[in-house]
């Protein structure tokens, strides 16, 4: 059985001819009796016929030379221009380890290689991927899975940058965090459980590799302060140049574009198979490409797992099945990102992989929102602001929009009579005009003959301060009549507010301006006078200016008698009973209850004239 190692060579960037080298493994984890072939595909013009691309990157055990047990020559059978090299069944441990191929330009004897990890199938516990990639200062998790189970707490791990000195970093545990990356960390990881025989321990060990770019995330250049381009498609941003180093399958400046499935190279010019007959989907499954860093390693789109033979499951795809896609009904390409039935919300581009720009959202973008508070960014989705609040010590007041916008979109100006923060504050112009959105300001719809701005009830410059308690109306000139206990009327209408309008004694309901009319006195004008001949009487008192109609005689009091929770309202016959002696006389036609008062109470309630 063959195992292969197909490495591409290509140029990063159409406009610049750098080469870029890319490790792919037909499987990156065979057994000890399994041959092994790398292949580096490229311009025969990139290896001279004297030289040797291929290299042993780390010392895990065996040395760096590669075995002579090998044959070098052409690639085949494939069509692809390069060299391969096969190294025999018969090796065992040589075999396992940090391979490289290195391309040169020969005209400007510049040189690019590409590194990738072989594993033992025999190993007692494997990583969750045989490569890793940061930038500077980056939280790096590196992860095993058993394969057999062993102890953990005799596990080790270890930093091989020299063989001879490795650095040991963790013991008894699956998992390592490293933390804020820098580019020392970089280099082959290897974690074993202690075994003598050092043949042995390479057949069981794990084995995986960490690249971090010498800048932090999204940054590049010599001094790092130059800005990345937005890659796409899992496209990594070169720390020196700046160029996006596209996953096999894409290509375009930004990574942009994708070939589909069973291509690869910087043009998708190669394909995995090359046999009419086969299925072309599955052309690339089982092989991981390993372009030079600072990509390092992963899957061609369309598939995952350590040794890539897992297809990318819905709404997944791209390198390592890594890519969300943001389609309608979560139905896309897993090769290309491509949305069968269009972008959902919030996303647009050829794969919908680019989110709305700032003020846009909905389905393919097609919607605006606009000017959000504290220049924030409406949601990609709904297209509202999201809430500001510039007072933290005030939880309830918060903004959305920028002053004079209309909540939630923030694209309308205040309308309907409203202005100012999120349209919270009413107009009062006269006329009902709007007034300025920005100021509240009611000048332009000033009365140009009287001088007035405001409704009425409102005064100041924005028509934003009712009158003042004790005055009403246009202008806030007229002042409140007469309402109970000195209460003051509302601004715009002048009505008395307490008591559903009450008024003070011989006033009128509810402006309370009007005395009562003839034949009415006290609270609102509700009691009607019994004088003779149509005379009236006092508004206040209700005493009559001349004499009562017949039957009518002196003043009505009325009391309420309490007896355990029973009530009574006596009818007081001339004389009245005094306040100071409060028995009750039961009058001649016995409406009046026993006349003493057996531990009640007796409450004076109101004072009118009362019928004999």
């Amino acid at each position: 059985m063959k195992w292969e190692y197909l490495v591409i060579l290509w140029i990063c960037k159409i406009t610049d001819c750098i080469l870029d080298v890319t490790l792919v493994l037909q499987t990156p984890i065979v057994a000890y009796n399994e041959e092994v072939v790398m292949k580096c595909v490229g311009s025969n013009s990139l290896f001279h016929p004297l030289s040797f691309p291929f290299k042993v990157e780390a010392d895990i055990g065996r040395g760096t030379n590669l075995t002579h047990q090998r044959v070098y020559g052409r690639i085949e059978p494939e069509s692809w221009p390069g060299r391969q090299v096969k190294i025999f069944e018969s090796v065992l441990a040589e075999k396992f380890g940090i391979f490289s191929c290195t391309g040169r330009n020969a005209s400007s004897g510049e040189t690019t290689k590409a590194s990738g990890v072989m594993m033992s199938k025999n190993a007692l516990i494997f990583p969750t991927s045989l490569s890793y990639r940061a930038s500077i200062n980056d939280l790096i998790t590196l992860n095993m899975i058993q394969a057999q189970r062993m102890p953990i707490d005799e596990l080790v791990w270890y930093h091989l940058l020299n063989y001879a000195s490795p650095r040991r970093l963790a013991v008894g545990q699956l998992q390592l965090n490293i933390q804020s990356a820098k580019q020392e960390d970089s280099g082959p990881y290897l974690i074993f459980f202690p075994v003598n025989n050092p043949i042995r321990r390479v057949l069981l060990q794990a084995l995986t590799r960490v690249v971090v770019r010498n800048c932090i995330a999204d940054m590049f250049g010599g001094n790092c302060d130059q800005v990345c381009p937005t890659c796409e498609n899992g496209g990594i941003c070169d720390d020196v140049s700046g160029s996006c180093v596209c996953p096999p399958g894409f290509m375009g400046e930004l990574c942009q574009i994708g070939c589909g499935p069973n291509k690869f190279g910087r043009r998708c010019q190669y394909l995995c198979s090359e046999d009419p007959g086969a299925d072309q989907d599955d052309g690339c499954k089982g092989k991981m490409f390993c372009l030079a860093d600072p990509y390092g390693c992963s899957c061609a789109t369309g598939f995952s797992g350590i040794i890539c033979t897992l297809e990318c499951p819905k709404a997944k795809y791209g390198e390592g099945c890594m890519r969300d896609c943001h389609c309608q009904l979560d139905d896309c390409n897993p090769y290309t990102g491509v949305c069968i039935h269009g972008c959902s919300e919030g996303w647009t581009g050829t794969n919908c992989q680019q989110s709305c720009p700032d003020n846009y959202f909905g389905i393919n973008c097609n919607k605006t929102c606009g000017f959000c508070a504290n220049n924030g960014v409406c949601d990609i989705f709904t297209g509202h602001c999201p809430l500001f609040n510039e007072d933290s010590s005030n939880t309830e007041y918060v903004t959305v929009c920028q002053f004079s916008y209309l909540p939630p979109f923030c694209i309308e100006k205040c309308g309907n009579g409203t202005w100012g923060e999120d349209c919270r504050n009413n107009c009062h112009c006269r006329n009902n005009t709007a007034c300025d959105v920005a100021t509240g300001s009611c000048e332009e719809s000033k009365d140009s003959t009287a001088g007035i701005t405001c409704e009425p009830g409102w005064q100041g410059g924005k028509c934003d301060e009712p009158c003042m308690p004790g005055n009403y109306g246009e202008k806030c000139l007229l002042e409140c009549g007469n309402c109970i206990n000195g209460s003051s009327c509302h601004h715009e209408s002048g009505e008395c507010v307490v008591n559903d309008g009450s008024c003070e004694k011989g006033f009128k309901a509810k402006m309370c301006v009007s005395f009562c009319d003839d034949g009415f006195f006290g609270e609102n004008c509700l009691t009607p006078c019994n004088c003779a001949n149509g005379t009236t009487c006092n508004a206040v008192t209700g005493k009559c200016s001349g004499y009562c109609q017949p039957g009518w005689t002196g003043i009505r009091y009325i009391f309420l008698y309490f007896i355990g929770l029973t009530y009574y309202i006596p009818d007081v016959r001339y004389p009245p009973p005094s306040l100071k002696s409060p028995d009750l006389n039961q009058n001649n036609d016995g409406r009046f209850i026993n006349t003493s008062l057996n531990g009640g109470h007796l409450w004076v309630i109101y004072i009118v004239t009362h019928t004999l």
